[in-house]
């Protein structure tokens, strides 16, 4: 298994999210990392390429769902 964190600079920063929805001073697990093929997609024209390289990550204490992008919503 792979781990991942989110590190915060300060104690403030603790709970706070990142731009990208992680949550400062969070540490994640790495479950998967796929080359997810976009052609038949249509969200091709988006990255203009046939693949995008995703990691899917899990945070055990989190008590939420991402819901951006490739989210199961």
């Amino acid at each position: 298994m792979f781990l991942a964190d989110c590190q915060a600079q300060t104690a403030s920063d603790v709970e706070q999210p990142t731009e990208f929805g992680l949550m400062k001073g969070h540490a994640y697990s790495v479950t998967a990392v796929r080359n997810v093929h976009l052609s038949g997609t249509g969200i091709f024209n988006l990255f203009n390429r046939e693949k995008l390289a995703m990691i899917r990550l899990r945070n055990p204490w989190g008590d939420s769902e991402w819901t951006g992008a490739f989210s199961d919503r």
